[in-house]
């Protein structure tokens, strides 16, 4: 027996990585990474030119309409964003954090397990794992309401209010509706696809439409004002769907890999197609300025 000895240089065997697939973005979208931000969880503009990022254990800040990023609090977890303001907002994570300085100072006012936040004027809801928690006064300060015919147990939950109600909200047992004020709910009629657990709401400004989504890629429509809602559509991804219509049809939607445009409420045009990866959140403040946040420190821009 003898054994052959190679004088070529050593060969490292080991497997490359594939190589990254190119994103394919529509006419209007660009992207840009922030380095070091790895899964980031949530966008949010108030203005065209002011907005922050949910990155893996940083809030971020951009003040160039979402070109370039600094970090302005270190906490890992945070995956909810709502602003009233350019200056001041909520950060949802296991508990709430508020800024009003526009990210100097972070404070937390108390609330604990959240899911989402969403105001009205001075009216505002967080939605948590123990139950609703209310506000009056923008924020300042905020208290249980015990609730009758809402179960927010067992998963993500998303708000939406008008005013001091009335208030919708979807979780992992169905959507909801007030029937008389903040106290009392009701659970909302859905037909088609596999219903539960649902994920995201969005309400048109002007019109009786309404929209939910849930994490099996299934899309659905009120047309009465949030009381019924049949399925309309059904996306060939799954995970976390997130929604922003403008008017009453048209909108955007993002699942998996993906985000969807539609002018008519029927008909769904691809935009965004990520070659690795998965959009987690997008957001619109008109027709012409929107974002949407990535994996891998990836942000999305739309100008129109």
């Amino acid at each position: 027996m003898f054994f052959a000895q190679s004088c070529q240089k050593e060969i490292n065997e080991s497997i490359p990585p594939a190589p990254a697939k190119p994103d394919t973005l529509a006419v209007g979208w660009s992207s840009v990474t922030v380095a070091d931000a790895g899964k980031l969880s949530d966008i949010y503009f108030k203005t065209a030119a002011i907005g922050y990022l949910a990155g893996a254990d940083k809030v971020y800040k951009s003040v160039d309409s979402g070109h370039t990023w600094v970090s302005v609090f270190n906490n890992p977890g945070i995956f909810n964003i709502y602003m009233q303001s350019d200056t001041r907002g909520f950060f949802v994570e296991f508990q709430l954090w508020q800024t009003k300085d526009g990210g100097n100072i972070f404070f937390a006012p108390g609330v604990f397990n959240g899911g989402d936040v969403c105001f009205s004027g001075k009216y505002g809801y967080c939605t948590t794992l123990s139950g609703l928690y209310q506000s009056l006064d923008s924020g300042e300060n905020w208290h249980r309401v015990f609730t009758n015919g809402l179960s927010l147990q067992g998963g993500y939950s998303s708000v939406y209010n008008v005013s001091y109600a009335p208030i919708w909200i979807v979780a992992a047992t169905g959507v909801y509706t007030t029937t008389v004020n903040e106290t009392h709910f009701k659970k909302c009629t859905t037909t088609g696809g596999t219903g539960p657990p649902f994920c995201s709401i969005s309400v048109p400004p002007v019109g009786d439409s309404m929209y939910v989504g849930n994490f099996q890629g299934q899309l659905y429509r009120s047309s009465d004002i949030g009381n019924t809602f049949s399925i309309i559509k059904n996306f060939p991804a799954t995970g976390f769907m997130d929604l922003h219509f403008l008017t009453a049809k048209k909108g955007y939607l993002s699942v998996g890999p993906y985000i969807y445009k539609t002018i008519d409420g029927v008909n769904w045009q691809r935009v965004v197609a990520l070659g690795n990866g998965v959009v987690h959140e997008i957001h619109f403040i008109d027709e012409d300025h929107g974002w949407a946040c990535a994996d891998n420190g990836q942000v999305l821009l739309f100008r129109q």
